[in-house]
Parts: C-alpha cells; structure tokens; sequence
C-alpha cells in the first residue's frame, strides 16, 4: 500500500502559515520584552532596598548583612566580601557578608594592604 500525498501547501495555506508566523513572533517579542522588563524591576527594587539600609543602617555588619540579604533576591550567593578603600592608609577595609545565615566576618582579615592584591579583585 502506498500513499502519494502532495506534502507542499497551497498559496492560502501559505499565506495563512506565514500570518501565524508573524504572530507568533510579535508573541515571543512581548514575552522577552516583558521579561526583561521584569528583572529591570526586580532590580531596581533590590538598589531600592539597598539604598534604604544605607541610610538606616549604623553598623557595618548590619549595613552588609541588609545588603547580602537583598542581592540574593537577585544574585545567589553562598558569600561575599565587600572591600572598602582607604585612602590615607593605602589599604582595603575588608568586610564579610552574611554566608547562609552566618555571620563570618572573624574568617576574614579585617585589612589587607592594597598592594599585591589583584587589580580587578
């Protein structure tokens, strides 16, 4: 038994494949575009939080761990280290973020000189 079916579609069919196309694009384009819209908004609110725990907050700790807990919201993140430079020692100020839970600022030393320390640290 065989079957002889002429596979190519018609000029209709064709018109209506490509219709189907161009909706389909114009479709995926709002879904990336409101997608990245999205994370521009998760991350604007992440800076927002941030700049509220600078101006309340009055200790380094509490300012960092504030910091660590929102960039996770957008960042995943098992630690991280925020290095402040000070100028008139020539040295960074090293401060620990929270590490799942934990505050481990004692694992870290609290200065290190800025010389040998890589430039893009």
């Amino acid at each position: 038994m065989t079957f002889n079916m002429d596979l190519e579609p018609d000029e209709s069919e064709h018109l209506f494949l490509q219709r189907v196309a161009a909706e389909l694009a114009v479709t995926m384009k709002e879904y990336l575009t409101r997608k990245e819209l999205a994370l521009e908004r998760d991350r604007l609110r992440v800076l927002h939080q941030i700049t509220n725990a600078l101006v309340s907050k009055l200790s380094p700790d509490e300012l960092f761990a504030a910091i660590s807990g929102q960039l996770d919201r957008i960042i995943p993140h098992s630690s991280a280290t925020i290095a402040l430079y000070d100028r008139e020692a020539d040295e960074l100020q090293l401060y620990s973020l929270q590490m799942r839970g934990e505050n481990r600022s004692a694992d870290i030393p609290k200065r290190r000189p800025l010389a040998g320390t890589p430039q893009y640290w």
